[in-house]
């Protein structure tokens, strides 16, 4: 058996659709009037017997925004949506409210390093505490201090 779902396309459109609207309109209660770079991305996925389904993947960048500010305003406005939130850490033990809803998974993060400007203080060393080799500033917030 091969070939699409009947109706999976336009079942997956819908998804992608409401899903952008809940997380852009979070967004918006966290930085009003702020307009968030966008990266979106949507994927194959294979399972083992074969099938193939679609992963998409949307993420939303909101320019000068602390985390603790922002992750405490998208808290109030996913579960003022019906979403379930709970705060857990990410990679290298940053903080990150994941909110959980009908199958869905959002959340609000600190990106770790922003600005694509050069870090002042190792010149892209590997070793540099400040920047960890990647060149880039450090987000405000997000629990580093600054």
């Amino acid at each position: 058996m091969s070939g699409e779902i009947e109706g999976g396309a336009a079942k997956f459109e819908r998804a992608v659709n409401w899903l952008r609207q809940e997380v852009r309109a979070v967004a918006a209660s966290v930085a009003p009037g702020v307009e968030p770079r966008v990266k979106e991305r949507t994927d194959d996925r294979y399972s083992v017997g074969g099938a193939m389904g679609k992963r998409f993947s949307l993420s939303l960048f909101l320019p000068d925004t602390p985390y603790e500010t922002g992750a405490a305003a998208a808290n109030d406005a996913f579960v003022a949506a019906g979403w379930r939130t709970e705060p857990r850490q990410a990679f290298g033990g940053r903080p990150v409210l994941k909110a959980m809803r009908d199958g869905f998974e959002a959340g609000a993060g600190a990106e770790g390093r922003t600005h694509s400007r050069r870090c002042m203080e190792c010149g892209l060393g590997m070793d540099c505490p400040d920047c960890r080799g990647t060149g880039q500033e450090p987000v405000r917030g997000a629990g580093d201090g600054r």
